[in-house]
C-alpha cells in the first residue's frame, strides 16, 4: 500500500512514486456543478493571472491544469499566448468547448 500525498491538482493524488490516481467522487462533484461554476466564473480574471499573463508574454505556452469551463484560458488567449487547457470533469470540458470552442484534453 502507498503513502498518499494530496497535491494541488483539483481532481487526482500523487502517491508516493508519484503515480496520479484519479479522484472519482471530487470529479461527480464538479460534474454535478460545472453549470453553476460556470455562470460564477463567466467573466472572471484575478490579479495573479494578469500577472503571469504580463510576466510570460505573448506566444508563450501556458498548461491550465485544472482549467474548469476554461475561463481562464480564454483570457490567456486573449492575451496572445497560447493555453493548454485540461481537465478531469467531463461536464466542466463540456462547457469549456461549447463557450471558448478550446481543443481540450480530458
Amino acid at each position: 500500500m502507498y503513502l498518499k500525498k494530496k497535491i494541488c491538482l483539483k481532481m487526482f493524488e500523487v502517491t508516493k512514486n508519484a503515480a496520479l490516481i484519479e479522484d472519482s467522487q471530487t470529479i461527480a462533484v464538479y460534474n454535478c456543478r460545472a453549470s453553476n461554476y460556470f455562470k460564477i466564473t463567466l467573466d472572471q480574471a484575478g490579479q495573479h493571472l494578469h500577472h503571469m499573463i504580463t510576466t510570460l508574454g505573448v506566444g508563450a505556452k501556458v498548461l491550465d491544469l485544472g482549467c474548469g469551463p476554461g475561463t481562464s484560458s480564454a483570457h490567456i488567449q486573449n492575451s496572445g499566448l497560447i493555453p493548454d487547457p485540461i481537465d478531469a470533469s467531463h461536464d466542466m470540458v463540456a462547457f469549456a468547448k461549447i463557450k471558448w470552442n478550446f481543443y481540450y484534453w480530458h
